[in-house]
C-alpha cells in the first residue's frame, strides 16, 4: 500500500485494485442538504443609525460571508453576528450571508430592511433597571453633591455608556426619586443642550421623598446629557433609575 498525494490510498490485493478516496467535504455527495436558516434583523431603520444589529445561527467552526446594501458593517465580519450603520432613506438596506461549515454550503439568510428618515424609526429596548444617578453618594459625575437649591446651577449628567444606555440612546425611560429636601419645590430635567420649558418631572413637599415615572429626552449633540432644574429653597437629593431607552 502507498498513500497518494491527494490523500487517497491504492490498496493492491491479489488479483484487486481498489482506489479508496480520503473522506472529504468538498468531494460531491459528501455534503448533506443545509438546515434552514433565519437572518435577524431589524424590519425599519432610520437614516444613518449605527450599531444596528444583524444575525443568524452560530455553528462551531463555521465562516459567515455577509454582504449589504445602502449600509455599511462595521463589525463582525465572519461571524454570525454584525453590526451595521443604514445608509440613505428611501432606499431599502440588503442584508444577505451565506454560512459554510467543514467546507460545505451550510445555507444563508437573506432581509430587507426599510430606511426611514432620521428620526422617524425610534424603537424602545428594555434593560435591566439600574441606578443611573445618586447624588446621595460620594462627589462624582453620577454621586453627590445634591442639586442646589433654587437660582444655583443647574446640574448636568452625562447618562450614556452607563447601566447599557448605549451612545445612541435618544431618550430614556426612567424613575425619578426626591429625597428628603428640606423645602418644597419640583425638578424639571430636560436635554442637556436645549433650554429649560418650565415642565415639571416631579413635584415634592418639605421633608417628603416621592418617586415619578417619566420619559427623558437626551441632548440632541450626542453627548449623552440631561439637565436637572430644582425650584426648592434648599438643595435635594436626586435618584435615577433606568428601565429602557428609545434609539433610531
Amino acid at each position: 500500500m502507498r498513500i497518494e498525494p491527494s490523500g487517497s490510498r491504492v490498496v493492491r490485493l491479489p488479483g484487486l485494485l481498489l482506489l479508496v478516496l480520503a473522506a472529504s467535504p468538498g468531494l460531491a455527495g459528501t455534503c448533506g442538504p443545509p438546515p434552514p436558516l433565519v437572518l435577524i434583523a431589524p424590519s425599519i431603520v432610520g437614516a444613518g443609525s449605527p450599531n444596528r444589529v444583524a444575525s443568524i445561527a452560530l455553528f462551531s467552526g463555521a465562516a459567515y460571508d455577509w454582504s449589504i446594501s445602502n449600509g455599511t458593517i462595521t463589525g463582525g465580519l465572519g461571524t454570525s453576528q454584525i453590526t451595521f450603520t443604514a445608509g440613505t432613506a428611501g432606499t431599502p438596506l440588503n442584508l444577505q450571508v451565506s454560512v459554510t461549515l467543514d467546507g460545505c454550503p451550510y445555507g444563508g439568510g437573506f432581509a430587507i430592511v426599510t430606511v426611514a428618515p432620521a428620526g422617524e424609526a425610534v424603537q424602545f429596548y428594555t434593560t435591566t433597571p439600574c441606578r443611573l444617578v445618586d447624588t446621595r453618594g460620594a462627589d462624582g459625575p453620577l454621586g453627590g453633591p445634591a442639586l442646589e437649591a433654587s437660582g444655583g446651577t443647574d446640574r448636568s449628567f452625562a447618562l450614556t455608556g452607563t447601566c447599557s444606555v448605549p451612545p445612541e440612546a435618544t431618550s430614556l425611560s426612567v424613575n425619578v426619586s426626591v429625597v428628603s429636601g428640606t423645602g418644597g419645590g419640583k425638578l424639571s430635567i430636560y436635554p442637556g443642550d436645549g433650554a429649560l420649558s418650565g415642565t415639571s418631572t416631579i413635584s415634592f413637599a418639605a421633608g417628603q421623598t416621592r418617586a415619578n415615572n417619566a420619559v427623558i429626552q437626551l441632548a440632541t449633540d450626542g453627548s449623552g446629557t440631561i439637565r436637572v432644574n430644582n425650584t426648592a429653597p434648599a438643595p435635594v437629593h436626586f435618584l435615577l433609575d433606568v428601565n429602557g431607552y428609545f434609539a433610531q
